[in-house]
């Protein structure tokens, strides 16, 4: 038996025992389900940050390089704590994008 068959019994095999716990409520096993069939995926959701990086560019362009990240994250930023938050993301996929 292929590896890949395997796998898919043993998903099978899986879902036969959550389905009825999540048919009876119980969350983990309707979250487990989910995962098993695609339906949920695992961790946080990305955030689409390709104009604000595009704009970070633009201001490194303009030789506005050391307050980029942080002109663009208070034009972002929907309350003055999410601030800190969206520099620390937006400084790791700058940081990501020189590396690549």
């Amino acid at each position: 038996m292929a590896p890949e068959d395997r796998a898919d019994e043993l998903i099978t095999v899986a879902l036969a025992a959550l389905d009825p716990l999540a048919d009876s409520g119980n969350r983990e096993a309707k979250i487990a389900s989910g995962i098993l069939r695609g339906l949920h995926s695992l961790g946080r959701p990305t955030i689409p940050d390709g104009k604000a990086l595009a704009e970070i560019e633009h201001l490194r362009a303009l030789g506005r390089g050391r307050e980029a990240i942080g002109i663009v994250a208070k034009r972002m930023a929907s309350s003055p704590k999410d601030i800190a938050a969206i520099e620390r993301r937006l400084r790791r996929k700058v940081k990501k994008m020189k590396r690549t």
